[in-house]
């Protein structure tokens, strides 16, 4: 009689798992790129871990979009990108 664990996944005998791991070992997976370090991205920060490009988009009233910038560029999370946004309004008054 089956099992109900060999009806859910099926029966397996030795050949099958010898034939999977077989083909397991002949398959080339990719590796998943890392993010690009600070000095790949070309980009220099200028004050307070923002990039010039940075502080122009805060300049423009944009400080979403800036904090976005930062987060895609560094790989922080909101809560820091934000943080570091915040910094420089509050320094630097009329942002």
């Amino acid at each position: 009689m089956m099992g109900f664990f060999d009806f859910l996944f099926g029966k397996k005998n030795s050949t099958d798992l010898n034939d999977q791991v077989a083909f397991n070992n002949s398959v080339e997976y990719d590796t998943p790129t890392s993010e690009p370090s600070r000095s790949e991205t070309h980009e220099d920060e200028v004050e307070g871990g923002l990039t010039q490009s940075e502080i122009d988009t805060i300049k423009r009233g944009r400080p979403i979009e800036a904090i976005k910038h930062v987060r895609e560029r560094s790989g922080v999370g909101i809560v820091e990108a934000k943080q570091r946004v915040d910094a420089y309004r509050a320094t630097h008054a009329g942002f």
